[in-house]
């Protein structure tokens, strides 16, 4: 639901401060009911998982075949896929000159001394909530894994799911190896947190709202994980004159549903 106030009625500051409010125990009651599910599913196991996913969602891997890639390719908006191409170059060449060199060499006593640099292997990235279009947070965290040598195990928003599918479309195109860049959907305690707590997965890369961040935390803590989270980010919006007739309206806020992230 947007609601949209208007900053010239006399309830304005009430309205404004009654909405933020309610987005706040939304919020927090979202952030129990997480909880709760997580606490289910680590007493029962695959039984609540299953119960969960049924509830939820139904699929929770998409596995497309190189045709149905190529078909979805051909079908995506030429404009969109120069901006990711682009994007994509940008980002890789940026991480790639980050990339620190491997040193060897023999000190004046003929002994052999150096260090390596070895990928992680496996890095887990966590994109959920939301439903921008455009996978800039992807982009932003899946390349620079690659970049480094690690495989790519990516779980996007339930709700956007296809923009991710796409992007793997196109990284498959530019010719990325099987099995380098990879895409699980579903809800976030049938495959998001499988995914943060499977032992191949040595990385996980969240971003998100702060209370999931904290559940994250806490799992890879308890396995020794090393992760990386962006949290509470909010999304500024512009209102001009050129766009808006009244430019009185100054915000709109979104109240999602508990279960809907």
């Amino acid at each position: 639901m947007i609601k949209i106030l208007d900053s010239k009625k006399n309830n304005f500051s009430s309205s404004l401060n009654n909405l933020l409010s309610k987005r706040k125990n939304k919020i927090k009651f979202k952030s129990n009911v997480v909880i709760n599910i997580i606490r289910d599913i680590k007493k029962n196991g695959d039984k609540a998982l299953l119960k969960y996913e049924k509830k939820f969602g139904e699929n929770s891997i998409i596995s497309s075949k190189p045709k149905e890639i190529q078909k979805q390719i051909k079908n995506l908006d030429k404009k969109v896929k120069k901006s990711i191409d682009l994007a994509y170059s940008r980002i890789f060449k940026f991480h790639s000159k980050q990339k620190v060199k491997n040193i060897f060499y023999k000190d004046k006593l003929q002994n052999k001394l150096g260090y390596k640099y070895m990928p992680i292997d496996s890095v887990g990235i966590y994109v959920p909530g939301g439903t921008a279009s455009y996978p800039s947070t992807v982009l932003m965290n899946a390349i620079p894994a690659i970049v480094a040598g690690n495989t790519v195990v990516l779980k996007p928003a339930e709700d956007t799911p296809w923009s991710v599918i796409k992007l793997a479309e196109i990284f498959h195109e530019a010719g990325l190896p099987e099995g380098v860049f990879n895409v699980i959907t579903g809800y976030g305690p049938s495959a998001g947190l499988p995914l943060v707590q499977h032992p191949d997965v040595k990385v996980v890369s969240f971003t998100g709202s702060s209370a999931t961040g904290s559940i994250i935390a806490d799992e890879c803590s308890k396995l020794g994980k090393k992760y990386s989270l962006e949290l509470g980010g909010k999304n500024s919006i512009t209102v001009t004159k050129k766009i808006s007739k009244n430019i009185n309206i100054i915000s709109y806020i979104s109240i999602p549903n508990p279960l809907n992230e």
